[in-house]
């Protein structure tokens, strides 16, 4: 028996030794894996980019820092020549958002808005805004997996074009490198012109052609070249790169190649480690919003005070969508007031408003009013005409059942009412 005992304690004892092994090397591999590096998506780049037009007037310098992790960047572009102003940018894997404050302890207030202490836009997509002006060279260099799409060429958006339905809608044809297939970062980028193209993402009629251009060789748009490498792990990054526009459309019609932009990034540094307090969207003082959220054209505007960006169903945006509704609705109708039938109780109304068109064309539009609904019945611009117009009588008798109930009502609370039931 004892023999038996004694053979199941040494097997037990060997069996604790190897979980225990087997725990310290999956500790060793767990700790491998934590550690914030590139391998893991998330890092930092610091540097300098520079904005010049080849002598034609504008020249800016800016220092930004660009911070990656896992599915959300953030940035932010300080320009060296407005230290009073700082410009952020966070996209949280579903909404970007641009954030422009003034620094009160470094900018002369009478110089700005005396009701704002900034503004920032909110958008449902990955790019950042072309309001830093050099910050989308910086996230295609140093963030492009947010870019890119598989392959060597094809179809990209043009994150350099000042337009922003351009740059969120359109795509120009181009051909790019990598510095690497782990980090997917480009090593080159050119995009190309075709004028059916541009005038189909510029929203412009097609025009007959005036070229005297007879070269086979493809117009560039813009190139993206980087300079250098470092390597992060096994992440490769560039140690500065240059982003030039051209002036396709007049190389097109005269063989001329004129460079008008540039952008040049330099001093860079790359660091495994991620800035947190980039992704911080909390605004301190009144900002101006534009809303694009859900919206063609047009943005939501409204304001926030020392708030969080709102939420889609947030009071503030909401009353700005049944603003903006309103304000396109009256676009449609073109209307003036003919008669006024209504009152008002605080901010609701009740009653029978009649509109005209005021080109004389067409019926009157008629609305009844129930506190903050509104139904419209006639000739109404701002409905689709495949609905059925309706008769006059309709929002008349409506309006008498409405206007006999609230006289009964009334009857039987008043005193005489409740006297004569004694």
């Amino acid at each position: 028996m004892e023999k038996y005992l004694y053979l199941a304690k040494s097997v037990l004892f060997r069996v604790v030794g190897l979980l225990s092994l087997g725990g310290v090397v999956c500790l060793g591999v767990a700790g491998r894996i934590e550690r914030p590096n590139a391998t893991d998506g998330s890092y930092t780049v610091r540097g300098q980019a520079t904005y010049d037009t080849f002598g034609r007037g504008a020249h800016y310098t800016f220092t930004f820092t660009l911070t990656v992790s896992n599915d959300c960047w953030a940035m932010e572009v300080l320009p060296v020549q407005a230290p009073g102003i700082g410009e952020k940018e966070v996209f949280d894997g579903v909404n970007s958002l641009f954030w422009h404050h003034y620094d009160t302890n470094r900018i002369d207030r009478s110089k700005v808005s005396k009701w704002t202490d900034g503004y920032m836009r909110i958008d449902d997509h990955n790019m950042p805004a072309e309001l830093t002006v050099v910050g989308p060279a910086i996230w295609v260099a140093y963030a492009a997996q947010f870019y890119l799409p598989a392959g060597t060429n094809g179809l990209l958006r043009p994150f350099w074009h000042p337009d922003r339905e351009v740059r969120n809608s359109a795509f120009v044809a181009a051909h790019w490198s990598l510095l690497s297939l782990e980090s997917k970062l480009p090593d080159s980028i050119d995009f190309f012109y075709d004028e059916a193209g541009w005038d189909k993402a510029l929203r412009r009629g097609q025009k007959q052609s005036s070229s005297t251009n007879r070269s086979d060789e493809p117009i560039p748009v813009a190139t993206y070249q980087s300079v250098g490498k470092t390597n992060l792990g096994r992440w490769a990054f560039p140690q500065a790169c240059v982003l030039t526009g051209f002036a396709a459309e007049k190389e097109h019609e005269t063989g001329e190649r004129l460079p008008v932009t540039q952008i040049e990034v330099t001093n860079v540094t790359v660091s495994p480690t991620v800035e947190h307090r980039l992704f911080d969207t909390f605004f301190r003082g009144v900002g101006a919003v534009e809303d694009y959220r859900g919206q063609q054209g047009i943005p939501l505007s409204y304001e926030i005070t020392n708030s969080a960006p709102p939420g889609l169903s947030d009071g503030r945006r909401l009353a700005a969508v049944r603003q903006a509704l309103q304000l396109e609705l009256a676009m449609k109708r073109k209307e003036v007031l003919a008669s006024d039938w209504a009152f008002r109780i605080g901010d609701r109304r009740f009653g029978l408003r009649v509109f005209k068109p005021f080109d004389g064309r067409g019926g009157r539009r008629y609305a009844i009013h129930l506190g903050k609904a509104e139904y419209s019945f006639g000739d109404d611009r701002a409905r689709t005409h495949d609905r059925p117009r309706v008769s006059f009588w309709c929002p008349a008798l409506v309006l008498l059942v409405i206007g006999g109930l609230a006289i009964r009502l009334w009857s039987r609370r008043s005193p005489g009412a409740r006297q004569g039931g004694r």
